[in-house]
């Protein structure tokens, strides 16, 4: 039977498409199937340049020969492609050595001048690579900005002229400039523009956004050459901007708060490193998350945004700042982090008042005074790393509680049936002592009703509980069914001891489970509902409630060693007094 070639046939359109779901090295291959497929392959609509497929760690000199070759090999393909044909891509990327800093190459100008011959709706021009310490600077054409067929436009690592630059293309609505020199000013009024990015761009003093239906913009001050000294920027006239992020920018309260006030469909607003904001008061009715990240000098927030869902503040070293964020109804989330407060703050805003409010977070703070939490949809709360002197928790819909219990006394009570409860028990084996022992049973007291409870530790002395403590004091945990244990950094010594002790804990658990690493080893125990009648009158003699031993009948461990098999089923097989069956899974 004569074989059919079907996929020739097809139209050269349909053909594109096909070849557009392959990466572009297997793209490339498909010109050797036949003519007609090279014909196909070079007049299609994509073109993707990458020389950081070739170059790996090389000497300059090897690179350079590197680069050369493949300079040449573009300047030899563009001149086999078929003319006019209207280019939907052109990715170029190459990581240039300093020789070609502002300088300029005949290569790399006709492969860009040939994407705009050819109408290009996407240009993306990086002669930076994977090289981040790369300063080639290129001199980029300055036909690209006068160029009007474009919509998506990157550039990597170039030097730009003039040095005030004015963009105001009809059709672009994609904008991303990084790690680029040589513009001082930047003004920028594209009709159909909707994203702009610029990040680490030297010598850039001033920005002007005149971008009526712009919806995204993000500027990053990073600077190769020193900081960022005076800066002016101007996003007013973005009437319809939703996502602004704003990082390493000098940007002065009155600026900003001026700015944001204007912005009334602005949804999103991220402030990272922003040095000069001091006193910081925005109003905003459409804002719904808000992020400030280490910025160093603020002392004071006001947010009056009556539709915001998050707030995150993270100073990254403890430190007193005054946060107001009362009038924030629908907030659902909020983040601290580094942050000193008052127990009233917490109170005041974990509350009922903000009746949406069912994530908090604080990491890292330091709450003074003691504080009673009451919120009815509460769903997480997480304290991890903060210095507490007494809490109180209660709130009945709660799924997750996190907390740390260091050596420093702490009183602790979390009334929520349905949380899983994670305590970071931060004590060093050093000081672990009788004193410690009572603190951590006083803790634990409160957690016998919830769902699980999980230790975390980095060894398992501070969970091993002397035997005359046992004897003289209640096990604080009878009610509950699932206990789990995390040793982090140490590996485990006693293991049978350390079930022993968690069996004093928690007395009656169905589950228990202990993480070494990512090994999980775990116990499954099954009771009777009735005391065995041989039991022995020592255990727990005069006690209403009887520990584990008397009611104990069947046990299942799964990915236990075979050593620890043997010891942990010669100690269960001793002290359980009804004991009918061991299962090792």
């Amino acid at each position: 039977m004569e074989k059919v070639d079907r996929l020739t046939e097809l139209p050269e359109s349909i053909i594109h498409r096909i070849i557009s779901f392959l990466s572009f090295h297997d793209a490339t291959k498909t010109s050797i199937l036949s003519r007609k497929f090279r014909s196909i392959w070079y007049s299609f609509p994509t073109i993707w340049f990458d020389e950081s497929h070739q170059t790996g760690k090389r000497s300059v000199e090897r690179r350079s020969k590197r680069i050369d070759t493949f300079l040449s090999y573009v300047h030899d393909f563009l001149r086999l492609r078929e003319p006019n044909i209207a280019l939907q891509v052109f990715r170029f990327r190459v990581a240039l050595t300093s020789d070609f800093h502002d300088k300029s190459d005949d290569r790399i100008d006709a492969a860009i001048c040939y994407a705009l011959e050819n109408y290009v709706k996407e240009l993306d021009l990086d002669v930076v690579g994977d090289y981040n310490n790369s300063r080639s600077y290129y001199r980029l054409p300055s036909a690209v900005f006068s160029a009007r067929s474009i919509a998506v436009l990157k550039l990597k690592g170039f030097k730009l002229m003039p040095q005030d630059l004015i963009l105001s293309s009809k059709l672009m609505e994609y904008l991303a400039i990084h790690g680029c020199s040589g513009m001082k000013t930047l003004k920028v009024s594209c009709d159909k523009l909707k994203f702009v990015k610029i990040d680490s761009c030297d010598r850039l003093e001033k920005i002007e956004m005149a971008a009526s239906n712009m919806e995204s913009f993000s500027f990053d001050g990073t600077r190769k050459y020193g900081e960022l000294g005076s800066f002016d920027i101007n996003f007013s006239a973005c009437i319809s901007l939703k996502h602004l992020s704003l990082e390493n920018t000098p940007i002065t309260d009155a600026c900003l708060t001026c700015g944001v006030s204007g912005l009334f469909m602005l949804e999103t607003l991220i402030l990272r490193h922003c040095n000069s904001l001091v006193n910081l008061y925005l109003f905003s009715l459409e804002l719904k998350t808000m992020e400030l990240e280490n910025c160093s000098r603020l002392k004071k927030i006001e947010v009056v945004a009556p539709n915001l869902e998050s707030f995150v503040c993270n100073n990254g070293e403890l430190k007193t700042c005054i946060i107001n964020i009362e009038a924030c109804k629908l907030l659902k989330s909020i983040a601290l982090q580094g942050v000193q407060i008052t127990s009233q703050w917490l109170e005041n805003n974990v509350s009922d008042e903000l009746a949406l409010l069912e994530d908090v977070k604080l990491f890292g703070c330091n709450i003074l005074g003691k504080f009673k939490i009451c919120h009815k949809k509460l769903k997480s709360f997480q304290l991890p790393q903060c210095q507490l002197e007494e809490a109180e928790i209660d709130s009945r819909n709660l799924n997750s509680f996190v907390c740390s219990v260091g050596s420093d006394p702490i009183s602790l009570a979390v009334h929520s049936p349905q949380a899983d409860v994670k305590l970071f028990l931060e004590n060093r084996e050093n000081f672990v002592s009788t004193n410690w022992f009572l603190r951590l049973r006083d803790v634990l007291a409160s957690m016998g009703h919830c769902r699980e409870l999980k230790l975390v530790c980095n060894s398992e002395k501070p969970l091993m509980v002397p035997e005359d403590l046992r004897e003289s004091l209640l096990s604080p945990m009878y009610d509950l069914r699932r206990l789990k244990v995390e040793i982090i950094s140490k590996p485990m010594e006693q293991l049978v001891d350390l079930i022993d002790s968690l069996l004093w804990l928690a007395p009656h658990p169905n589950f228990i489970s202990i993480l070494l690493g990512s090994k999980e080893k775990t116990l499954k125990l099954e009771y009777s509902l009735r005391v065995a009648t041989d039991e022995d009158p020592s255990c727990c003699k005069s006690r209403l409630f009887k520990c584990w031993r008397h009611y104990l009948k069947e046990v299942t461990m799964e990915h236990f060693e075979t050593s620890e098999k043997n010891s942990l089923q010669k100690f269960i097989t001793e002290n359980a007094m009804r004991l009918k069956a061991i299962y090792d899974h």
